[in-house]
């Protein structure tokens, strides 16, 4: 990316700005004598028992820091790290190293990202401290060097600093307190000054009091400051990661403490990997690991054909990087991952830091002998910024966020035995979690299988008025039009319509945020809108963030800012970009959306793209890192959930899916580029009976018998993107997203395939799905809460399964009774 710099601005002049640009340089605060509060130390040598429930115990190998979770009744433990490290033939000897970690740290060194670990850099260094906690212990982690030396201690101090640090800090006796006043003298001014006569014994007490205290480098560097003294200390590449380990409710967790992580100034962390050996299983063991990709995907520990998968919980941050057109990749809209043996497995959910994170897997045989998966955190944000407008040679230099994110990186992880030891029990665990955790309470869900119809309003088009050409608003779909097609589905037995009306404010569907929600007027009376929404569901379609113009933006007052504070552009076609908006205006936007459509009583409101979004605003001037970002847009939902408005959305993450009545463009497997996954409904498992939801449009998709037994098995409802227009016959429109769209070219295809699907799913719709497996590789079985199952055949041949015969590319009801039902 190019940052714009005048021509005329100096070499110097561009440095300045790009001292400003580079971030992450203060450091840990000044801390202001204020104590980190802690449970008692722990002195105890070899297995510690930190937190015991009537199921599970947690352990601490107080010699190499290993954690082990074990089950009191069958004696199976999980480890941070693996048994038998020594004996690993595929793992080389640096690597071996990193296998005894709990965690992993990048950060910067020069021009240079290092990394430091938890083994090679404090336990094999023994620069650790171990203090108990109600439920667990919190271990402090010291990397590399920070021993604090004489040049460590300060030369004048004020006297409000004296006083927070020495003099009221209760954590020092008034022993120690003597002793500083021995070795600082007072001066007029009221600040005190470090003696020239302090030596010996002196030296060494006076350095352990500020080490008590938790006097830094950047303590020292501000004072340094206030008084005008040339800050002379020798910069130590050394890091402070508190680490809590806890057991409560038979739910393991591990968490960075962020707000007490101390690093050098010039230092910053990048990225943080917890536990990235937690729960391995060696090579050879029967089972998989669980990713959450798209709807879920399992990669068979069998298999060879697979390789390292990482995804970014919710996806890629737009705010970092040249913008690019939408791949293949399906959503991650789970921050969960699960690995599962013959008879155990486990679930790990990160609770906090989610928008953060990136989840790693990776098959045994490639770098060591066990099969991984964990989560690893991005904590600051780093970009490169090219100067080359400003020098005469090619200049590229990193900038990064400018304070490394606060917030705690949880991950949470649930134990599963016997029958609940697969991916179904893993969806079965994750959804009781979500319930209690979101306090989500009984939904009420129609039994009735829902059809989603989205009617296109108007559009932008060229126009032409006496040999003027201008832009203008061809409407293609009016109230009335809507009305018709609704009901002409209807008549054909489709009885639970849902309508979605796209297009049908501002300038159509060509998108601009919601400064102004106004109707247009070629699409009927507010008497006719109004009329509509008294006949069927219906929902306002929004965009909020998504933008397919620059239209009505003011760049400086609405778009969101990467790290070399250039506006953050997204790609819409091969000749298209639009800006995206910051997630700080969000909260406004939602204010004017909510008051423009509250005049209509019975309209529920479609967010378009909040569902799962997640990106940063790196705007110096107000920066929001990329987890502020999520959680500013689930704010949003919330506020609009909170006015009583029923909400539709498009593929709903799991920090967002409770504000939805309706989900649509629900993911129905993984990634088709990722070799070796198998997908599962994971996602499915988790939200059905507590949401509607929808696939794709079937006819803007190239695959529509295939998507009718995809929603079969996956328990999901048909949507139709469509026009009342034949946008084929009009002139200067160009919509090449909205191709094979007008209605009478795709009505009967709906009606056959809504109601193929209606006759097996009608009546299951309300319910949980309690078990997914796969018969054969091209045959499933979705098990509903009463024990019906929807059996679906994706291969070209009959296949027999559950002793009935299926017919090639089909899909059949077995009742809990006996009885079946063939489509």
């Amino acid at each position: 990316m190019v940052i714009v710099i005048k021509r005329f601005l100096s070499l110097s002049a561009a440095l300045l700005l790009l001292a400003g640009l580079l971030g992450c340089g203060t450091g840990t605060p000044p801390n202001d004598g204020e104590q980190t509060q802690r449970g008692e130390l722990v002195e105890e040598s070899g297995l510690y028992t930190a937190a015991e429930s009537d199921a599970y115990r947690l352990l601490v190998d107080m010699d190499q820091l290993n954690i082990y979770v074990e089950n009191k009744l069958s004696g199976k433990r999980f480890s941070s790290n693996p048994a038998d490290i020594d004996e690993d033939t595929v793992a080389g000897d640096d690597y071996k190293n990193y296998m005894r970690t709990q965690f992993e740290i990048s950060y910067v060194y020069g021009r240079n990202v290092r990394t430091a670990n938890s083994y090679e850099d404090c336990v094999a260094q023994e620069q650790y401290e171990i203090y108990r906690l109600d439920n667990g212990v919190r271990i402090e982690y010291t990397l590399g060097d920070i021993s604090m030396t004489w040049e460590d201690i300060p030369e004048q101090l004020s006297a409000s600093r004296t006083e927070k640090l020495i003099l009221k800090n209760n954590s020092l006796s008034e022993k120690e307190q003597e002793l500083f006043l021995a070795c600082f003298e007072q001066q007029e001014d009221g600040s005190y000054l470090r003696k020239s006569n302090v030596f010996g014994s002196k030296q060494t007490d006076l350095i352990q009091i500020f080490s008590e205290i938790g006097y830094t480098q950047e303590d020292l560097r501000a004072d340094c400051k206030e008084f005008d003294i040339p800050y002379e200390a020798e910069e130590k590449v050394g890091f402070v990661i508190p680490v809590e380990y806890t057991l409560e409710n038979d739910r393991f967790r591990a968490s960075v403490i962020m707000e007490d992580v101390r690093y050098p100034a010039d230092s910053p962390i990048l990225n943080i990997e917890l536990l990235p050996f937690f729960g391995a299983y060696k090579q050879g063991t029967d089972g998989y690991t669980f990713m959450p990709d798209g709807s879920g995907v399992i990669l068979d520990f069998a298999r060879t054909d697979f390789t390292d998968m990482d995804l970014a919980v919710y996806h890629a941050d737009a705010s970092i990087g040249e913008p690019s057109e939408k791949n293949s990749a399906q959503p991650v809209l789970m921050p969960v991952f699960g690995m599962k043996e013959e008879n155990s497995a486990f679930l790990a959910i990160v609770e906090e830091g989610d928008a953060l994170s990136t989840l790693h897997a990776s098959p045994a045989g490639k770098t060591c002998s066990y099969h991984m998966a964990y989560a690893d955190f991005t904590v600051c944000a780093q970009d490169t910024m090219d100067l080359s407008s400003v020098t005469t040679v090619p200049t590229a230099v990193s900038v990064y966020q400018k304070n490394l994110s606060r917030t705690p990186l949880t991950v949470a992880y649930c134990f599963l035995e016997g029958a609940d030891a697969d991916y179904s029990g893993m969806a079965r665990n994750y959804r009781t979690y979500l319930i209690e955790k979101e306090k989500i309470g009984s939904r009420t869900v129609s039994e009735q299988l829902p059809f989603y119809l989205e009617t296109i309003g108007a559009i932008e088009s060229s126009k032409n008025f006496m040999g003027i050409n201008y832009t203008g608003v061809t409407p293609l779909t009016t109230y009335q039009n809507a009305q018709e097609m609704a009901e002409y589905f209807q008549q054909q037995g489709i009885e639970r319509v849902i309508l979605r009306l796209s297009g049908w404010y501002g300038s159509g569907v060509v998108r601009t945020i919601p400064k102004k929600v106004k109707t247009i007027g070629s699409l009927g009376s507010t008497k006719e809108l109004e009329t509509l929404f008294g006949a069927f569901d219906t929902y306002l379609d929004v965009s909020f963030i998504s933008l397919d113009t620059a239209k009505g933006i003011s760049p400086s007052k609405d778009a969101a800012k990467m790290l070399d504070q250039q506006y953050v552009r997204t790609f819409l076609s091969e000749d298209e970009e639009g800006y995206l908006v910051s997630v700080n205006r969000l909260p406004a936007l939602t204010k004017t959306v909510l008051r423009q459509t509250n005049r209509y009583r019975n309209a529920g409101i479609s967010v378009r793209d909040l569902g799962n979004a997640a990106y940063a605003d790196y705007n110096k001037n107000q920066e929001t890192d990329r987890q502020s970002g999520a959680e500013l847009a689930s704010q949003s939902l919330q506020t609009l959930s909170e006015s009583g408005k029923h909400m539709m959305l498009e593929q709903a993450n799991m920090r967002n899916f409770k504000y939805g009545s309706h989900i649509l463009l629900v993911p129905t497997g993984g990634s088709n580029y990722r070799a070796g996954g198998q997908d599962v409904p994971f996602y499915q498992m988790v939200i059905h009976g507590l949401a509607d939801y929808g696939i794709a449009p079937v006819n803007l998709s190239s695959t529509g018998d295939q998507d009718l037994l995809k929603a079969a098995e996956y328990g999901a409802g048909l949507a139709y993107q469509l026009s009342y227009t034949d946008l084929t016959k009009l002139n200067g429109v160009f919509a090449p997203k909205l191709f094979s769209v007008y209605y009478r070219n795709w009505m009967q295809d709906a009606v056959q395939k809504q109601t193929a699907l209606s006759e097996v799913l009608d009546g299951l719709n309300a319910m949980q799905i309690v078990h997914h497996e796969y018969l054969t590789p091209e045959c499933t079985a979705t098990t509903y809460q009463d024990g019906t199952k929807i059996v679906v055949n994706y291969s070209d041949q009959s296949v027999t399964a559950s002793g009935v015969q299926l017919q090639p590319r089909s899909f059949l009801r077995l009742d809990n009774q006996g009885g079946k039902q063939q489509s």
